[in-house]
């Protein structure tokens, strides 16, 4: 008789004991999705940035060759500003290619690591050709306001005050974004190498 009440109590914990191993597979299944969920939202968000940015790029091209025009400035500075925006919008468009929404929801998660790892490096290179780049054209903008303006103190000074605010606030917007975007690529790497540790349990 004993040994029957054991078996019945020993069926009975092992079937709660399968039921809440169901219910933890379900919870694993939910939490999963939810952070792919996550992690493919964060990056639709960045993704939507990154298009405003290279819209405002893509208008500023334009805008520069008339502006330049206008002042007087030679058409080599000209060139060389709107090739800039060129090669900004040409280079942001493909690093943007490399990460996508789509990539979360894929069972190759050494991949989307990978991926991560790409996009990290691509704006980390960027920022290594664009910062010369600017401190070169900034002096060639001083440079062509001195032959242009020479004569004329008033205007000299006045675009010089533009050029240093402009600097000022296009430097700390483009510092900024950079670092949100490497903090957003670390959150996702981190969200990643979780659900790689869950995949591996």
């Amino acid at each position: 008789m004993l040994t029957n009440m054991e078996n019945r109590e020993w069926q009975e914990m092992r079937g709660r004991l399968e039921i809440l191993e169901r219910k933890l597979q379900k919870e694993s299944i939910v939490n999963d999705r939810l952070m792919r969920r996550v992690m493919s939202d964060k990056v639709s968000g960045w993704q939507r940035d990154t298009r405003v940015l290279r819209f405002v790029a893509v208008l500023m091209i334009p805008y520069t060759a008339w502006f330049f025009h206008w002042l007087g400035f030679s058409l080599w500075l000209t060139v060389v500003t709107c090739l800039f925006f060129v090669v900004d919008i040409a280079y942001d468009t493909c690093n943007a290619r490399v990460l996508l929404p789509k990539h979360f929801f894929s069972d190759d998660l050494l991949d989307v690591q990978r991926r991560l790892l790409c996009a990290k490096r691509n704006y980390s290179r960027w920022l290594h050709f664009a910062i010369p780049f600017l401190l070169v054209w900034l002096i060639w903008l001083c440079y062509e306001v001195n032959v242009v303006f020479g004569g004329n103190s008033v205007y000299q000074r006045s675009i010089y005050i533009g050029v240093l605010v402009g600097g000022c606030i296009g430097g700390l917007f483009g510092w900024s974004y950079y670092r949100k975007t490497q903090r957003i690529i670390r959150e996702l790497s981190a969200g990643i190498a979780e659900l790689m540790e869950e995949k591996a349990e």
